[in-house]
């Protein structure tokens, strides 16, 4: 009995699965008819099915036309051509793309014109040059804001010269926007008129000193904002150099003292102090720098003739002083060589002698004189026994 009921179960299987299709089969629609209306403005095309499930359009070109696939759809009972030769339209064809979609073409005579496609109970409407819907104007009160201001100004400390950024970009509901810029003193020294599109604006100050930025925005209707808007910048007073020679006339190799340490800077300090050298045909001759107080250079001139000696002084924030200049005349003498010197050391042993190595230059012929205008001098002692 077992083995009876299993080999009735392929047919059983088959049979149902027959049912099935034939089932699906039967809630598939069909393409029943195209319907057609023209006006002077308009073409108006029904496609109605028996059951309407989903639909897909998409444009064609070379030649133009629109194409409009119906899922689900096993049958088409119109026919497969109407011609229409209306408002841009030269025809309508229709047949099964493959089984369950069918296919409906519209062939166009030129350019497709513009349509909307929208679902009806059992189908679709194609409306070829549809009116434009009016629309209806509704007056609306429009509030205008206030214009709200906004300024930046960097930097906050400059030196002479130094480009300074002004930025408005951040004002509100601003047609226009205007900057004044006055000194400490209140007067005004220049003013500058921007806009949303061109915030921004860079300005310049030739003198130093504390200088004010007032800003404004103005509305739509020309209203000035009333909020605050300031800001400011100082500019750097640069550092005022002082030079002295000491002795501004001297001989060569002899050492002459270049003091800068008189430089003052009114609104910081000086940090370093540069010398030049140059002679009378304006030459470099030597340079130093100086980086700490007191700012001075021992110089020793080699050879005879005029000097100018310039020092320029630079502060804390980088600004540079005019420079300061002191002129030195340099004689001539002898020069400079090395001479041993034996003679006898005071306070020392009579069985003693000091052994000194004189390194310089002298005027005079005497030992004393050879002590008192050495330059550089080494001193060794040793002590020699007889």
């Amino acid at each position: 009995m077992i083995r009876k009921d299993l080999s009735l179960f392929p047919f059983l299987f088959i049979f149902i699965i027959l049912l099935a299709t034939f089932s699906f089969s039967q809630q598939r629609g069909s393409l029943e008819k195209i319907v057609i209306s023209k006006t002077e403005k308009t073409l108006e095309v029904r496609v109605l099915l028996s059951l309407f499930s989903y639909y897909r359009q998409f444009e064609l070109s070379g030649p133009n036309r629109v194409v409009i696939d119906c899922f689900d759809t096993r049958s088409i009972k119109t026919p497969s051509f109407l011609r229409v030769n209306a408002l841009g339209v030269r025809g309508i064809r229709t047949g099964m793309f493959k089984p369950g979609t069918a296919r409906v073409v519209f062939d166009m005579i030129d350019q497709i014109p513009p349509y909307k496609i929208e679902s009806i109970e059992n189908g679709l409407r194609i409306l070829f040059w549809p009116e434009e819907e009016k629309v209806i104007e509704e007056k609306v009160e429009i509030e205008i804001e206030d214009a709200i201001c906004d300024i930046k100004v960097n930097p906050v400390k400059a030196n002479v010269n130094d480009p300074i950024f002004v930025d408005m970009s951040g004002s509100k509901n601003a047609k226009s926007m205007e900057v004044e810029v006055f000194d400490k003193e209140g007067m005004k020294i220049t003013s500058q008129k921007l806009t949303p599109e061109n915030p921004k604006w860079e300005t310049r100050f030739d003198k130093p000193g504390e200088y004010f930025f007032k800003g404004k925005a103005f509305s739509t209707e020309d209203k000035s904002s009333e909020n605050l808007c300031e800001a400011r910048t100082y500019i750097n007073s640069p550092p005022v150099s002082r030079l002295e020679c000491s002795p501004c006339k001297e001989r060569i190799l002899k050492p002459i003292t270049l003091d800068a340490t008189g430089s003052t800077d009114p609104d910081g300090q000086i940090i370093r102090v540069d010398f030049d050298i140059t002679d009378e045909e304006g030459n470099l001759v030597d340079r130093f720098t100086d980086n700490e107080m007191p700012f001075s250079w021992e110089k020793v001139f080699e050879d005879k003739g005029l000097y100018t000696v310039t020092a320029i002084g630079t502060d804390d924030y980088g600004a540079m002083s005019e420079p300061a200049q002191v002129n030195v005349v340099v004689r001539g003498g002898q020069k400079e060589t090395f001479h041993p010197a034996r003679f006898r050391c005071s306070g020392c042993p009579r069985t003693r002698y000091n052994i000194c190595l004189v390194y310089g230059r002298t005027t005079g012929h005497s030992l004393s004189d050879l002590s008192r205008h050495i330059r550089y001098h080494y001193l060794r002692r040793r002590s020699l026994y007889y």
